[in-house]
C-alpha cells in the first residue's frame, strides 16, 4: 500500500476510534513474504512449545475480543498511540525483550505495532485475572499508610501504586479499579511509564517493576500463562502480524 495512503488511513482510524466508531482494521497491510497459516502456526508452536496453550471459556473468548484493535479496549490503545505522549513514545521504542517476540518490530507499520501491543495486553490480563473485571486479591504487605494493599481488577492494580503513575491513573481507588475502562487506561499508563523508565519488557531482578508476570524468574507460573496465551494469539491471523517475523525460542 502507498505510504501516504497508509498514513492517512491510520490517522483516520485513530480519530474514528476516539469517537467510538468500530472500524475493521485488520488485514489492511500485508507482507509479500508471508507464510501460509499452516506453516506459520507450526513454526510458532515449535518455537514456543514450552508454554501450554490455554483452553478459554466462551465468556473468556468473548472478553478477549475487547483487546483486539477492533474491540473497545484495543480501539482506545490505537487512539492513545497517536494522541498520548507516553503511549506514543513507549510504542515507538524497542524495550529489551520485545524483539524476542517480534524481531522486526522497528520495521512495522503503526497498525502492526498496535496488534503487537494489544496482544501483549490481552495476554497480560489473561495471566493476571483471566479477564476478571471485579477480582480483588489482598496482598501480604501494606501501603505507606499501613493499610492492606488490595490488587484489583483486570490487571490487578493497587490504588497506591496506580496513583503514583499519574496520567490516566489519577484518582485511582479500589472501587474505580473495578471499572474495566479505568483499569485498562491506567494499565496502559503504567506499562508506558515502565517501558520509558527502564527500557525493559521482560526482567529478572527489578524488585519494583510492576507485574511479576513479565519475570520468568520471579513468577514462572504467571510468565508461562502469559506466553501460552500470547502464543495462541500469535497463531490467530487477525491478532498478530506475521510481519513481526517468527518469535525467538524461550
Amino acid at each position: 500500500m502507498n505510504r501516504f495512503i497508509a498514513t492517512t488511513v491510520w490517522s483516520s482510524l485513530g480519530l474514528l476510534a476516539a469517537c467510538g466508531v468500530n472500524v475493521p482494521v485488520t488485514g489492511i497491510w500485508t507482507q509479500a513474504d508471508e507464510m501460509s497459516p499452516a506453516v506459520w502456526n507450526a513454526e510458532v508452536k515449535t518455537r514456543l512449545e514450552k508454554f501450554t496453550v490455554p483452553s478459554l471459556t466462551a465468556s473468556q473468548e468473548s472478553y478477549s475480543k475487547k483487546f483486539s484493535v477492533e474491540g473497545v479496549h484495543g480501539r482506545k490503545f490505537v487512539y492513545l498511540m497517536e494522541s498520548d505522549d507516553d503511549v506514543k513514545a513507549a510504542t515507538k521504542s524497542k524495550p529489551q525483550g520485545l524483539t524476542k517476540l517480534c524481531p522486526r518490530y522497528g520495521l512495522l507499520t503503526p497498525i502492526s505495532k498496535a496488534l503487537v501491543w494489544t496482544s501483549i495486553l490481552d495476554a497480560l490480563s489473561f495471566s493476571e485475572t483471566k479477564y476478571s473485571v471485579q477480582l480483588t486479591y489482598p496482598e501480604k504487605f501494606k501501603d505507606s499508610d499501613g493499610n492492606p494493599v488490595v490488587s484489583t481488577g483486570l490487571f490487578q492494580l493497587s490504588q497506591e501504586s496506580a496513583r503514583a503513575h499519574g496520567g490516566s491513573c489519577q484518582g485511582a481507588s479500589t472501587e474505580k479499579l473495578k471499572d474495566a475502562d479505568f483499569n485498562v487506561l491506567c494499565s496502559y499508563q503504567i506499562l508506558s511509564n515502565q517501558i520509558l523508565r527502564t527500557e525493559v519488557l521482560f526482567y529478572e531482578d527489578r524488585e519494583f517493576y510492576y507485574w511479576s508476570t513479565f519475570s520468568r524468574g520471579r513468577n514462572p507460573g504467571g510468565f508461562a500463562r502469559f506466553m501460552g496465551r500470547l502464543s495462541q494469539l500469535m497463531r490467530d491471523g487477525d491478532r498478530w502480524p506475521q510481519s513481526c517475523g517468527l518469535p525467538d525460542s524461550f
